[in-house]
């Protein structure tokens, strides 16, 4: 490939990123407001959270959430991955589990025997699952955390109370 040819491609592709030419936002997606929150634990940032939104206003039928980074902040985005919120009041849902390691070997065995009797015990095995925030705040009908995302709304923080580690049932 020439360079001539390289050039014309890569500012055309320049181009259509920069013209919008990607994949277009959904009909009826109204206008989002950038927000971030903070998620903590005690006053600790708390990474790796799963945060979701659950609109109030039961108009509102987009998805919005994200997952909190090592500072324990989430860019919230809309549908996946439109960056803002639409405006409104929300229950502010928040979890984090953590799954335990299985205490058979990942090492699948050679024989056919031997290895119909690993898989068995495999797929029979349950591994517990342990919530490591309460669980009350990932339930939108016992949540005790709300935002009202405004014009305005740019940064709120919220403390998920003391750690824990409880088994889900």
């Amino acid at each position: 490939m020439n360079k001539f040819v390289v050039c014309v491609f890569c500012i055309s592709s320049l181009l259509m990123t920069f013209a919008g030419c990607g994949q277009p936002k959904p009909e009826g997606l109204p206008p989002l407001q950038k927000t971030t929150l903070v998620v903590q634990q005690d006053g600790v940032p708390l990474a790796g959270a799963s945060v979701s939104l659950y609109p109030e206003d039961k108009s509102i039928k987009w998805s919005v959430g994200g997952v909190s980074n090592d500072q324990g902040e989430v860019l919230m985005k809309t549908h996946g991955q439109y960056v803002g919120v639409p405006m409104g009041k929300y229950v502010v849902l928040v979890t984090k589990q953590e799954h335990t390691q299985s205490s058979i070997s990942e090492n699948a065995p050679l024989d056919a025997a031997a290895y119909a009797e690993w898989q068995r015990q495999r797929d029979a095995e349950v591994l517990p699952v342990y919530d490591l925030v309460d669980p009350k705040l990932g339930n939108p009908k016992t949540s005790t955390l709300t935002i009202e995302v405004t014009k305005d709304t740019k940064l709120e923080t919220f403390d998920c109370g003391k750690a824990i580690r409880q088994e889900r049932k």
